[in-house]
């Protein structure tokens, strides 16, 4: 009887360490995967930069709630693209390797091709690892192995960040000017002068709302090859835009002369931009 009790006793222990070992081990696990490259607040980043070794810097700043792109040309950026690099931040980091321990030369570190700089945070980017295709990154003395999201977006000529919206977001439209024709809003709807019967206010109000909302498919460097018919945004704060059309075929393409900028735009949005029955070309 005694015998048994031991045994029992025995396996009870057993059990025990068993079961401290695999939680201690979940807990390593979940610990494991809760490491991030940073505990840095994106929110608290107001500057960035890309540096390319073979490329001119790139360089955002934010003002306000908006972000500008004061590289090449000065003009607001596709916050999609913002985000994504404000993301690395709070990525997770699959493996840490001290610098102390490591050279870094066998990571592509040295030098780096890309470095992004965060205020005065500096990620450098180096290789791949062949097994599992993540990438090495260098920050604050150690080498962490991230999902590779983003190093091909930092490859990225400037255009690549430009705002597709034709409008910013904060600004009213309340005029239309085309060649021969004046779209203004009244009230809660919009007028069209000289007035033409054919065209009903449900018309004026879809064409204003896709100044409002539209978004080019590209944006490139604006590249002036000869003298245009012109469209007069006004917003309601007084300022204006002023943007040339470029060509009409194939496609729709509206230049902004000011901003360096031409906006390409797919058939689709191109014919919302226009009254039904005139002829753009």
């Amino acid at each position: 009887m005694q015998k048994r009790l031991l045994t029992i006793l025995c396996l009870l222990i057993v059990v025990g360490i068993l079961t401290t070992f695999f939680i201690l081990s979940d807990k390593q696990k979940a610990d494991d995967k809760n490491i991030l490259l940073s505990n840095i607040e994106a929110t608290s980043i107001s500057q960035i930069t890309i540096q390319r070794t073979d490329k001119e810097d790139i360089v955002f700043q934010k003002q306000g709630d908006s972000w500008f792109m004061f590289s090449f040309v000065k003009t607001r950026v596709n916050m999609a693209r913002i985000n994504a690099m404000l993301h690395i931040l709070q990525s997770r980091s699959f493996a840490q390797i001290d610098v102390k321990d490591s050279p870094l030369t066998p990571y592509q570190l040295d030098p780096a091709s890309v470095v992004l700089r965060l205020d005065d945070h500096e990620f450098y980017f180096g290789t791949t690892d062949p097994i599992d295709e993540r990438r090495y990154v260098l920050f604050n003395n150690t080498i962490h192995l991230i999902n590779d999201s983003l190093f091909h977006q930092l490859r990225q000529p400037p255009m690549f960040y430009v705002s597709t919206r034709l409008v910013p977001e904060e600004e009213t439209i309340v005029s239309i000017q085309f060649v021969d024709q004046l779209v203004t809003v009244v009230g809660e709807n919009w007028a069209l002068s000289p007035v033409n019967s054919t065209i009903e206010n449900k018309q004026l109000n879809s064409l204003a709302q896709a100044w409002q909302t539209g978004h080019a498919s590209e944006v490139r460097e604006y590249k002036p090859v000869g003298i245009f018919k012109k469209i007069i945004v006004t917003f309601r704060n007084g300022r204006t835009a002023g943007f040339d059309v470029i060509s009409t075929t194939p496609n729709l393409v509206l230049g902004r002369s000011d901003l360096g900028l031409q906006y390409h735009l797919d058939k689709n949005i191109s014919k919302k931009l226009f009254l039904p029955d005139k002829n753009i070309k």
